[in-house]
């Protein structure tokens, strides 16, 4: 799990730095391409991650990891092997770099989606089930898939941007394509064998096969002509319902408050540091900084969850990531933040910085305690729709914040974007604060000291 957890990771990042620079490489004129590819990815995991969760829940467990491993790779190989033709041997200015465009936007929301898959598909179920109900392991599952996470994000662009140094964009591009080529064969060895080794796997499966026998057999009802075009509308509207009606639903709505702010390491942070005179070098620190803190919070986690439960944990952490909003805040009133041009002081963009890094550690620990809420408490057949239906809400938050940057795009008006993504912060850790009193004795079972330590024959 851990070795697939990280070729596929590794592959992603990598993606994920290079598809800004081929795009720019086909249309080096303008951002627009760049934006609509963004608003593509955005908007298709937005509409669509229902649909697919629902197809997860619907098909045997090794069928929809193979189908979800190969199209993700696929897309991406391919959409590399045609951006690196044109690259060679086409003309930007021609015919039929408009198709180059659009097979680019199509084939990256292809690749975001099956992403999407896989992750539910292992993160959401497979380590639930190899778990066995063991929360300790379950726990130390999470936080070692996440730090895969979190390191693969601080090295792959590292390793591929140095790739594309040395042999420009042309050499990134076919390692790339070899790498995903390579990854998709190994990954599928790698999680047959954990499939073949885990017999509780299949016990879905053979559920689902004999479901799939019984519907043959009875008369089919005619469906209506809408049902036919506008039946996926209905399973994302089931699916909304099946999503609220979850206990765990407020914690969920709290975490989705967490992506509805500019307190990140994302594109529109990374360039207003630029702007504020941070050179490349800061901004390469800055990143690898907030990557380490986040490690260091999926090694707290287990410690806080040990220490005062599933539910406790996600609510201390959030407390800590309040807390480094104070520096955030701060940072607003001081010279500097609201200037333009670019103060001479940096302490102002310090402030905000050191928040923000400092939030990570937080930040990943809550996360991991609602990840490990939805694994123990969504019913396993109906964990691929309910987890999809979370992550269209997250996209949903992250879309509105692009919104709030485009009305508020000047760098002097940041501080405005910092101020209203701090109480947009706030009320998450309220939802789930909310959650926590209202529901969260339920969860948060005390343990029988010393018991737990007897090793199973």
């Amino acid at each position: 799990i851990y070795v697939g957890h990280f070729m596929s990771s590794w592959g992603d990042r990598m993606w994920y730095f290079a598809i800004p620079l081929f795009l720019m490489d086909l249309d080096p004129n303008s951002l627009f391409l760049t934006a609509a590819y963004g608003l593509t990815l955005s908007a298709s995991v937005l509409l669509f991650a229902p649909l697919v969760g629902d197809w997860i829940d619907r098909t045997e467990r090794l069928r929809a990891l193979v189908i979800s491993l190969v199209i993700q790779n696929m897309s991406v190989i391919t959409s590399a092997t045609i951006l690196l033709l044109n690259r060679e041997f086409g003309d930007n200015e021609a015919d039929y770099a408009i198709a180059i465009k659009i097979s680019a936007l199509l084939l990256g929301a292809i690749a975001i989606l099956a992403s999407t898959a896989t992750q539910i598909i292992l993160q959401k179920d497979w380590i639930v089930v190899i778990a066995a109900k063991r929360t300790d392991f379950l726990t130390g599952l999470n936080a070692m898939m996440r730090r895969i996470d979190l390191f693969t994000k601080i090295l792959s662009p590292l390793a591929c941007g140095q790739i594309m140094a040395v042999a420009t964009l042309t050499g990134g591009a076919i390692f790339i394509l070899c790498w995903n080529t390579a990854s998709m064969f190994a990954e599928y060895f790698l999680l047959k064998s954990v499939y073949n080794r885990t017999p509780a796997l299949a016990v879905k499966d053979e559920i689902t096969e004999k479901n799939n026998h019984k519907k043959e057999k009875p008369v089919k009802k005619k469906k209506s002509v809408f049902q036919k075009m506008f039946g996926f509308i209905l399973v994302i509207k089931d699916g909304w319902k099946l999503y609220m009606d979850q206990v765990i639903a407020l914690a969920g709505l709290g975490m989705a408050f967490l992506y509805l702010t500019v307190l990140g390491f994302g594109y529109v942070t990374t360039s207003y540091a630029y702007n504020q005179c941070f050179s490349e070098f800061l901004v390469g620190i800055t990143l690898a900084s907030a990557g380490f803190t986040g490690i260091v919070g999926t090694f707290i986690f287990p410690i806080l969850s040990s220490r005062f439960g599933l539910v406790k944990a996600g609510l201390y952490s959030g407390i800590f990531q309040v807390l480094t909003l104070i520096p955030c805040i701060a940072s607003v009133f001081v010279s500097g933040i609201l200037e333009f041009p670019p103060p001479e002081s940096f302490l102002s963009m310090w402030l905000l910085v050191g928040g923000l890094v400092a939030a990570r550690a937080g930040l990943w620990s809550f996360d991991l305690t609602i990840t490990q809420l939805y694994q123990e408490n969504v019913v396993e057949s109906e964990r691929g729709i309910v987890n999809g239906v979370q992550t269209s809400l997250n996209m949903l938050m992250d879309l509105l914040m692009y919104i709030a940057v485009l009305f508020l795009s000047k760098p002097d008006e940041f501080g405005i974007l910092v101020l209203a993504s701090s109480a947009a912060v706030t009320t998450g850790y309220i939802f789930y604060g909310v959650f926590t009193f209202r529901v969260g004795k339920r969860f948060d079972k005390p343990k029988t000291p010393k018991a737990e330590n007897v090793k199973p024959v």
